[in-house]
């Protein structure tokens, strides 16, 4: 069973009365593997590439042209990073991952981020470097820096980490490389400090992929999970599924349509169509509705 975004539906501009625009182009994947929404403008579209697309998860073909279901070759979800103190102002990363294929994972500290090519960025040369680290390939699979080598390390602390006021600084570069599917994910982010509760986090700032020779920010659907496309969890009553997955508008048919630009999916599809021919907002966070994207569970083939 997969994902396919199935309408796309008017653009606007702004909040006026004039008439509706046509949505700007766009290349629009989706990652059913991590209830990940992946977009890019046209004029820097991935071309589909079929030796690629065979290493993927059958996952339904799109109907909308511009469009392609993308399978991640590795996917970390940003709430499966974590940040553990080992005393002396070291750390060590941690993270939960599901991998489609043989991967590595390598941890770079302190670089600028020097921009784009086609989507994919680029960064100066790292003032520390660790790994590669082979990760096995699996569902759930969960990975720490080794201790060792981090306590060798002596200028990794928590001050070398932490941002800083510069631009474009990237105080932490996770890289996760699946040669084999041509398939590269930049996590990029830093430490932290909570001043209220004397607590480090590891918080993430961007995330980008690169498959083939293009490249694409991920951005994640925000409600998702309790949508009509998510399995139900072991211990959940049919009531409490059924009222979680309903449109927040009319509570009566099922969440399917993601709001854009915000990236809420709270709206049945046509209550979504009704909402963007009208100028209203979304009813999550009353941001302008630029567009929708509806997306319905389709075999895969």
């Amino acid at each position: 069973m997969g994902n396919k975004i199935s309408c796309h539906l008017p653009w606007r501009k702004d909040h006026d009365d004039g008439p509706v625009e046509a949505a700007p182009p766009q290349s629009i994947i989706m990652d059913t593997s991590t209830n990940i929404f992946v977009r890019q403008l046209i004029n820097s579209m991935a071309q589909d590439n079929p030796s690629a697309e065979n290493k993927m998860l059958s996952i339904g073909r799109s109907s909308l042209s511009g469009v392609r279901p993308m399978g991640a070759a590795v996917a970390v979800p940003k709430s499966g990073i974590s940040l553990e103190l080992m005393g002396n102002e070291k750390f060590m990363l941690c993270f939960q991952y599901t991998s489609r294929a043989p991967a590595t994972v390598t941890f770079s500290f302190r670089q600028k981020h020097m921009g784009l090519t086609n989507g994919i960025p680029s960064f100066s040369d790292p003032d520390l470097q660790m790994g590669p680290y082979t990760l096995p390939v699996g569902s759930n699979q969960s990975f720490s820096q080794p201790t060792d080598e981090i306590m060798r390390t002596k200028v990794l602390t928590l001050e070398f980490c932490s941002f800083q006021r510069e631009k474009a600084f990237v105080p932490i570069l996770l890289t996760f490389d699946a040669p084999t599917m041509d398939y590269v994910l930049f996590i990029m982010g830093g430490l932290a400090h909570n001043e209220m509760n004397g607590s480090w986090d590891f918080v993430v700032t961007k995330q980008r992929v690169r498959q083939g020779t293009s490249g694409y920010e991920l951005q994640e659907v925000y409600g998702l999970n309790t949508s009509a496309l998510n399995s139900s969890a072991p211990g959940d009553s049919d009531e409490d599924i059924g009222r979680q997955r309903r449109c927040v508008v009319c509570l009566t048919n099922m969440k399917d349509t993601v709001v854009m630009p915000c990236r809420h999916m709270c709206l049945c599809h046509e209550c979504a169509s009704y909402m963007v021919s009208e100028h209203q907002f979304c009813p999550m966070c009353r941001s302008a509705i630029s567009h929708i994207c509806h997306m319905s569970q389709v075999s895969g083939s």
